[in-house]
């Protein structure tokens, strides 16, 4: 996800300078979409920096999730809320912000961004890709009684990668049964694209930015 910039001034209010264009995607989950930075005039007194994104409704609704609910088991239900969508948004797009922006200094706005995102990146999952958009952002809405038990990404690809590798050295025939049974599909597919992921995602977490693949030529 990419910021959004604010400049207020003495009144407080500020027009904003260029509203962010939006490319909706399928996806398999609920997928953020990235707005692209906005900013508005006004006297140079207090600089925030903020987050904002956008649900599909049509992905609340195949999940069965409203609104509420789908924020609460998200999480996001204490530090977002909703915000009426921008002009050239598409009308499946529902908006919402942060409540609580990040404020920096003026002219070091790049030390503000790994805190921006800190805060924001356990409540996501992302998926690297070969070509634009380069990355794919998800929500992640368990059922109340597993909240508890979620783990941000890194640990969670860690702690499955680390279950089967015991398995496939010390009871390589329970693999088997694993890979025979309803589950088999998507453990395989796990097993084929992870270690990719997590190369990038660590190089990420080491680099303190972005580290994708490289574009298909």
């Amino acid at each position: 996800m990419r910021p959004e910039r604010r400049l207020k001034g003495r009144n407080g209010k500020g027009r904003p300078h260029r509203r962010p264009k939006l490319k909706p995607r399928p996806s398999s989950d609920l997928s953020l979409l990235t707005p692209k930075n906005g900013l508005d005039k006004g006297v140079h007194i207090k600089h925030y920096i903020w987050l904002r994104f956008a649900l599909i409704r049509g992905d609340l609704n195949r999940l069965n999730l409203g609104q509420s609910e789908f924020l609460k088991r998200t999480q996001m239900n204490k530090g977002w809320h909703r915000i009426e969508a921008p002009a050239r948004a598409s009308q499946e797009e529902i908006w919402f912000e942060q409540i609580t922006p990040t404020g920096y200094s003026p002219g070091w706005l790049p030390n503000a961004v790994p805190s921006l995102v800190d805060s924001f990146r356990r409540d996501v999952w992302q998926t690297i890709l070969a070509s634009s958009p380069y990355r794919t952002y998800y929500l992640f809405a368990p059922p109340p009684s597993e909240r508890p038990y979620v783990l941000p990404q890194l640990a969670s690809l860690y702690a499955v990668i680390y279950y089967f590798g015991s398995i496939t050295r010390y009871r390589p025939h329970h693999f088997d049964q694993i890979v025979s049974g309803p589950y088999g599909p998507f453990v395989e597919s796990f097993i084929q694209d992870s270690p990719a992921q997590i190369a990038y995602l660590f190089a990420s977490e080491f680099a303190q930015r972005e580290v994708s693949r490289a574009a298909l030529v």
